[in-house]
């Protein structure tokens, strides 16, 4: 799947190595198709004891196809796939596939000084602008506001909400701007 690409929930982004799931899959429902025709066939005491190996063929199946299934990597969300974490040949582990966003709905990080945190309210009309889109606003409001203190910078980091229907492409460069109180 390429990256910016739209996807929707469960559509599978990547397949990971098969080994031998695939032929487990396949042996284990060769295994129940026999037990069944032997418990089928079975009478008396022979009949519980296949009934038995039916039930234990069904889990193994269930457990097979459990493990082929995790083989393929689909998406959690309706949205547009950002980065690809991981290449051919590299092994998974813990670590995403891929990342995804969201783009239902747009928000945007501005960091402030923190001499201007008492200017900020959550509900603020704010509105941001786009190098890209010279002389278009988007407009939106404030939904957090967060103190921030890190190494490098303290201050403020409020969240934008751009408006429902906003169309601004995911990662843009953006100039952000809160309107009077």
């Amino acid at each position: 799947m390429a990256e910016g690409a739209t996807v929707r929930k469960g559509q599978i982004l990547a397949i990971l190595e098969f080994d031998d799931s695939l032929a487990q899959c396949a042996a284990a429902e060769a295994k129940l198709e026999k037990s069944l025709t032997a418990w089928h066939e079975a009478k008396g005491e022979a009949a519980k004891k296949a009934e038995a190996a039916v039930a234990e063929a069904r889990a193994a199946v269930e457990d097979a196809r459990f493990d082929w299934e995790n083989h393929f990597v689909r998406a959690p969300i309706t949205g547009v796939v950002r980065r690809h974490n991981v290449k051919a040949g590299d092994v998974v582990a813990d670590n995403p596939v891929i990342t995804m966003a969201d783009a239902s709905v747009l928000r945007v990080r501005m960091d402030l000084v923190s001499a201007d945190i008492a200017k900020v309210h959550v509900g603020q009309g704010a509105y941001v602008t786009a190098a890209a889109f010279p002389g278009k606003r988007f407009t939106g409001k404030v939904v957090a506001i967060a103190a921030v203190s890190r190494a490098d910078a303290k201050g403020t980091q409020t969240l934008i909400e751009l408006d429902p229907g906003t169309t601004l492409p995911l990662g843009s460069r953006v100039d952000a701007f809160l309107l009077g109180k």
